[in-house]
Formats: structure tokens, C-alpha cells, sequence
């Protein structure tokens, strides 16, 4: 016989959150490995610490967001629900079963008052890699790079804003590279819209020599569906030492260099209009042959010519393994494929902190 069990029974009971999460749960594999304690320190700046209501910790707060991004949580507001019916959640951010978890505006108002033009977002995906370096996780003896795209969040940014913001975002970059240059005791590599500076051999020697501790020979992929700039072979013209030469050579003097740092051959006239190959080499409506070649296609060229050795294939086939499979992992895992805020400081958080949870993770089945 069946039967139903209409009668709700209300009764006390003595629960130890700490009983109720397994112990091969993901978060208390990384609540073991990881110390946030580094958090309220670099946060401490901006909070003040005698008068005013009592804010809630930091800690506390990136921990919730850590939560979204191990689990692809995109919304801050269904973050904020998850967390208020998953034992799991409050036990990794502190909270009791009955503790009123911070509403999902808190972490707004923090991002747009606290924290808005802070580095806090870098320096704790700083702190999670030298983490990492300390479990011995980090050889740093080969440097894996990729790009990707993401779908923005209804950019409505003017063309010249955009391109604004990326340049900033190079300038910052090139800084980085150079001050990292100079610790090892190598000059930087500057490019100005008004003048070009040449490298010289002895630079270039240091930049791409790996045998003497301060540089790295570095590889890149070929480009699909674009021809590598050391040759055009439907028309002939060669780039050998600096020097463009083929059928018909170029002047070895370039004509200008752009703002982009691009120098721009062109043949005289006179060769071009009595060139035999002429239809071979120009469409109708050019009358001289050019060619354009970046004042740091040099370094291109090392990096290709390393890339299809022996060495440098090996390295590049291991780009699947590593770079390539962590951004397939932040986008099906981690909701990296779509930009959850809008401005390039934010999706840059959004970056940084994905990329720290994923070394957290990381680092937590590695370790506990």
C-alpha cells in the first residue's frame, strides 16, 4: 500500500557546516591550498578603518566572485542566490546557514567606488601565480602566448574611443615588457610615431640569444591565409638582410615610414613600365611595385625561422596542451566566452580574475 507523507515535521537539530561539505569538494581543496589572507591587506587602502558603518570584508566578497567565475556563474545577482541555498558556497566564504549573504549591489558599489582605477584585480592574479611558483607548479623556463575574443557586452564605444583604449592598453603592455627587460639588464625596444630607432645587431643578438640567461628565442605561428613577409613569390621580390631584391629589385632605400612603424619600398618608374613581368606583378591600376616591412620584422623572422626547427616545432605542438586548452576551459567552464560588464577596465578584471580561478583550480588538484 502507498502511501503519502502530507505531514511536515519542524524539529531542532545541531549542524556543523563544516560535516556537510565533502571532503574532496573542489572548494575545500582550494580553501587548503590557497591563502586569500593577502586580500584585506592590499585592500585595507581603501577602507576606512576608524569611523563608519562596518563594511564587509573584502575577503569575503572575492571569495563570492571566485565562486562565479570556478562555476560560470555569470550573473552577480543569481551569484547571490546560489550562494544563499548551497551549503558549499557559505561554508567557502564564511557564512553560517543563517547569515544574510551580501545583496549583489555591494559588490557594484564596491567595484564602482572602492576598488574603480585600482590595480586590486592584478594583484591578486599576481599573488595566486607566485602561489603557484611556490608549490613548484612554475618552471618559467618556456612562455606560452595566445589571443582570443570575446563577445562584447553592447559596446557602444566610438571607433576613436576604442582605438584610444587599445593604444593604452599596448602602451601599458610595452611598459611591462621593457621594465621586465631592463631588470635583466637589456635596453628597451622603443618605437616613436615621429622617429625610428634601429636595432642594432648586438640588441638583437641579446634579445634572441638563450643561451646567455638575460633573453629567449621565441616562435610564432604561420598566419592563415597571409604570406610571410620575407618573400612574394607571385611577383618575384625577395626580403633578404634588410635589403628587398628579386627579378627586379626594389630601391634599398625606403620611400617613408608610417606612425605604425612600417617602412614602404617602391621601384622606380621607369623599371616598372618597361618590366617585361609587368602584368605578372601589378593589377591594372598600379603603376609601381611596393613593398612594406615593420622595423621589427627582424624579430619575426627569428621567431619563425626558431619555430620550424626541431626544437621550436616541439614547443609550438605543445601549445595545445597548455595556452590553447586553458581559454577553451575559461570559456566553456568559466563564461569567458561573453563580456559580463562594459569598458576595458572591467573586462580586464573579468579576465584577470577568470585566469586567477583557473590557477586556483590548478593549483588545488595539483596540490591537495
Amino acid at each position: 500500500m502507498l502511501k503519502r507523507n502530507d505531514a511536515k515535521q519542524y524539529k531542532m537539530e545541531l549542524v556543523i557546516l563544516d560535516n556537510l561539505v565533502p571532503e574532496n569538494h573542489l572548494l575545500r581543496k582550494i580553501d587548503k591550498v590557497i591563502d586569500f589572507s593577502f586580500i584585506n591587506k592590499i585592500c585595507e587602502p581603501y577602507y576606512c578603518l576608524d569611523n563608519g558603518r562596518p563594511a564587509i570584508e573584502p575577503e569575503c566578497l572575492f571569495r563570492m566572485l571566485f565562486i562565479g567565475y570556478l562555476y560560470g556563474i555569470r550573473s552577480e545577482r543569481r551569484l547571490v542566490e546560489e550562494v544563499k541555498v548551497n551549503v558549499a558556497y557559505r561554508w567557502f566564504i564564511g557564512y553560517d546557514l543563517e547569515d544574510k549573504i551580501p545583496d549583489a549591489s555591494v559588490i557594484w558599489q564596491n567595484r564602482i567606488r572602492r576598488f574603480n582605477g585600482t590595480d586590486i584585480p592584478q594583484q591578486i592574479f599576481d599573488n595566486i601565480v607566485r602561489q603557484a611558483m611556490s608549490y613548484g607548479l612554475v618552471g618559467g623556463k618556456v612562455l606560452y602566448s595566445d589571443s582570443t575574443h570575446l563577445k562584447a557586452n553592447a559596446n557602444k564605444y566610438t571607433e576613436a574611443e576604442v582605438i584610444k583604449e587599445r593604444q593604452d592598453y599596448i602602451d601599458a603592455l610595452n611598459e611591462a615588457i621593457n621594465e621586465d627587460r631592463l631588470q635583466h639588464g637589456k635596453k628597451p625596444l622603443k618605437f616613436d610615431g615621429d622617429e625610428t630607432k634601429e636595432t642594432s645587431e648586438e640588441e638583437k643578438e641579446d634579445y634572441f640569444d638563450d643561451k646567455s640567461g638575460k633573453g629567449g628565442t621565441g616562435g610564432v605561428g604561420d598566419a592563415k591565409n597571409v604570406k610571410m613577409s620575407t618573400t612574394d613569390p607571385d611577383s618575384g621580390f625577395m626580403h633578404r638582410d634588410g635589403k628587398p631584391q628579386g627579378f627586379f629589385y626594389l630601391d634599398h632605400r625606403c620611400v617613408t615610414t608610417d606612425r605604425n612603424g612600417y617602412r614602404q619600398y617602391k621601384c622606380k618608374n621607369d623599371r616598372c613600365v618597361n618590366c617585361p613581368r609587368r602584368e605578372e606583378c601589378l593589377s591594372a591600376k598600379q603603376i609601381t611595385k611596393s613593398l612594406t616591412r615593420h622595423i621589427w620584422e627582424d624579430f619575426k623572422d627569428e621567431a619563425y625561422e626558431f619555430t620550424h626547427t626541431e626544437k621550436g616545432k616541439h614547443i609550438y605542438q605543445r601549445r595545445k596542451e597548455t595556452i590553447e586548452r586553458s581559454f577553451a576551459d575559461s570559456k566553456e567552464l568559466h563564461g569567458l566566452r561573453y563580456c559580463r560588464m562594459r569598458g576595458l577596465e572591467k573586462v580586464m578584471e573579468q579576465c584577470l580574475l577568470t585566469a586567477a580561478a583557473q590557477n586556483m583550480k590548478k593549483n588545488a588538484m595539483s596540490v591537495a
